[in-house]
């Protein structure tokens, strides 16, 4: 076998195996959130090893480069899509929350008061709401 197609196999296989692990924590993990970890790693890495398998094998230029823009844009929107799919459960679904060890996404902001001007009386700025927990 020749460098290359040494290089080829190592980028197939090593995609192949991202990929297989991200499909065995889809299957193992215990919430959706951590499948959604493990999705979008498995689409990130494991992917960008096929294409850039793909873009060796190929021999082409042209093929070459269009598979690293495709790299690219899966490293722009993976990781954008998981969020929101993830960001989307968790607003959507309160009873997932419960099983959370920690919960950054529940900080509560807590608005500054408002200069009161000399002479006017005295202004009332509202708490922030509790975030709510539906059972």
């Amino acid at each position: 076998m020749t460098t290359i197609e040494w290089v080829i196999t190592f980028f197939i296989l090593a995609g192949a195996l991202f990929m297989l692990i991200g499909a065995v924590g889809i299957v193992r993990f215990p919430d959706v959130f951590a499948r959604m970890h493990a999705a979008g790693m498995a689409t990130t890495v494991g992917i960008s090893a096929l294409l850039l398998g793909a873009g060796f094998f190929f021999s082409d230029e042209f093929l070459f480069y269009r598979m690293l823009v495709l790299i690219l844009l899966i490293f722009a929107t993976s990781p954008i899509s998981t969020t929101a799919l993830t960001r989307a459960v968790y607003h959507n679904e309160p009873r997932l929350r419960k099983q959370l060890r920690h919960d950054e996404m529940a900080v509560t902001i807590v608005e500054e008061p408002v200069k009161e001007l000399a002479g006017s009386p005295p202004a009332h700025t509202p708490a922030a709401p509790a975030p709510h927990v539906a059972d």
